[in-house]
């Protein structure tokens, strides 16, 4: 049918020519070379195949029995891809003389056959190995603080910052004067807690313990009240807690550059229900809604932590109200839910999502208009990065009254390989490094392209699969490429990644915005775009 088509068309070319002129003849002219790849096709149009191995023992005789099928049925090419899935019985270990003579003779089959061969940029999936060592992998920046009292010279040490591996690597070490607005919170107070249903220990939720406290499903519309008693009025701005996240399908794998919004999908996104609400009394009888308490969706990454905050409220009780926090079809119920502080601290609202710590859309903006004494002055922070040796020892003149010294590093996320073959997995690459994507580079891809090359294979191009190891925020160097590319300096923002309110709610949610923004320009620039050139280098698509 096609050639007839393509036959008639002659016939019509001619005709138009005398009837319509030039301009029409030009546009069917188009339309007959459309047709023309339709009839002949090329090779860069056919089919590619993920092809892998791994998950059995691979053979010469089933190489060549797929990449001959494969031929015969039009596939253009294949991608040679360790992607492994259950026992694995039979299969090489990785980079053994067996492993290098199936991947090499695969090769040389595609060539014979004139098929493109193309591998992926990892074993398993996404880039990195045993070869990533800390301080090559995915960075996020984490602060630990400690109060000091005014008016007189100090030598004090800082605490070291909890870190994966026993790595971290200091960013500053700033300091700001100590306001009761910011820094007062539930832990301190040391209220009493209370829970009306007895077989729930109410008390292990509000505790530092990092182990969740399952709290079992109620029926439709009964409540689970954890109530504080602080003896006395107390300030709330914010709410802190970690719960096990929920949902059918983690939504995406690294921070979204974007404003809030209302809502957001994803791959089996659904709206999950709120987990209940943070109530206030001032005689534990009578109790008014502070705040919805809201889901922790799930994250590839595996982030537990969310934060709310909400304009100042007093009252001597505060409860969680928690109910209705499942769904009908929820084959796991239950809650999990621990690390709870309410706290008087000024806050950004979901700091955590913002200053991507977690891979989330933002949702709307809750972060009230703070008052100067609830905020930070930047302009009262004292940068003492210089006046702290190795060890974190500072030796300061520090001015009268307290002041809140603050230790900021970049730790590793400890995010890792998926389902490469076991002595292939390890720490994912820093996704913003040039550094570490070219070593991962060389001690993976240039040797399978130098060994292909050298026994008469070819390779055609390089291929990457998703990344599922979570979010990340920090690089060594963050804050040069950050001056770079948003034309200021951060440093005196810093404090807005561990939540505080930096000279106003408007500023800090900018800064935030533009973290989020280098992050994504730095994926872009320092990973795929040495993945790009090093790829050119050796004429490799």
């Amino acid at each position: 049918m096609v050639s007839i088509k393509y036959s008639c068309f002659s016939f019509l070319l001619l005709l138009s020519t005398f009837i319509y002129g030039d301009e029409n003849r030009t546009k069917l002219a188009g339309l007959k070379d459309a047709l023309y790849g339709f009839e002949y096709l090329q090779d860069s149009t056919r089919t590619k195949v993920w092809w892998f191995h791994g998950e059995t023992v691979t053979t010469r005789a089933g190489i060549t029995a797929d990449l001959e099928a494969f031929h015969k049925q039009g596939v253009g090419g294949v991608v040679y891809y360790d992607q492994t899935h259950g026992n694995c019985e039979g299969a090489f270990e990785a980079f053994s003389p067996e492993w290098w003579e199936m991947l090499v003779f695969a090769s040389q089959e595609a060539k014979r056959l004139g098929l493109t061969f193309e591998t992926h940029i990892s074993n398993g999936y996404v880039a990195g190995g045993p070869w990533i060592t800390p301080a090559l992998g995915m960075q996020r920046l984490t602060s630990v603080e400690t109060i000091v009292d005014g008016g007189k010279d100090l030598e004090f040490s800082l605490p070291v910052p909890e870190a994966r591996s026993d790595y971290y690597k200091d960013v500053a070490i700033l300091a700001f004067p100590y306001q009761r607005e910011i820094h007062d919170d539930s832990r301190v107070l040391k209220p009493v807690i209370t829970c009306n249903k007895a077989d729930i220990d109410a008390k292990a939720c509000f505790s530092s313990s990092k182990q969740l406290s399952v709290i079992p499903v109620q029926k439709p519309g009964e409540s689970v009240y954890m109530t504080l008693d602080f003896g006395k009025q107390f300030t709330a701005r914010c709410i802190t807690y970690s719960m096990a996240p929920r949902g059918k399908a983690a939504t995406d794998a690294m921070n979204v550059p974007g404003p809030p919004t209302e809502e957001f999908v994803g791959t089996g996104f659904r709206v999950l229900p709120n987990l209940g609400e943070l109530e206030v009394s001032d005689d534990g009888l009578t109790f008014k809604k502070v705040c919805d308490l809201k889901p922790v969706y799930l994250a590839l990454g595996g982030w537990k932590q969310k934060t709310l905050s909400f304009p100042a409220v007093t009252g001597r009780y505060f409860r969680l109200n928690l109910h209705d926090w499942y769904e009908k079809k929820d084959r796991k119920p239950h809650l999990e839910l621990g690390q709870v502080v309410l706290s008087s601290r000024a806050c950004i609202d979901q700091w955590e999502e913002k200053a991507a710590l977690t891979s989330a859309y933002i949702e709307n903006d809750f972060t009230p208009s703070y008052q100067k004494n609830e905020i930070i002055d930047p302009d009262r922070i004292v940068d003492l990065t210089e006046q702290t040796d190795s060890l974190g020892t500072v030796r300061w003149k520090v001015p009268a009254g307290k002041w809140v010294v603050v230790r900021f590093a970049h730790v590793p996320t400890g995010g890792r390989t998926k389902h490469g073959r076991k002595n292939m997995i390890g720490l994912e690459c820093d996704k913003l490094s040039a550094v570490a994507a070219e070593a991962h580079w060389n001690h993976y891809l240039k040797h399978i392209a130098d060994s292909i090359e050298a026994y008469g294979g070819h390779l055609d191009g390089v291929v990457v699969d998703s990344h599922e190891a979570g979010s990340q925020n920090w690089t060594s160097g963050f804050e040069n490429d950050f001056l770079r590319l948003r034309g200021y300096d951060l440093r005196k923002y810093l404090p807005t990644l561990a939540g505080y309110v930096v000279e106003s709610r408007e500023v800090s949610d900018g800064f935030l915005y533009d973290m989020r923004r280098t992050i994504a320009d730095l994926t872009v620039e320092k990973y795929f775009g040495t993945f790009q050139r090093l790829c050119k280098e050796r004429n490799l698509i």
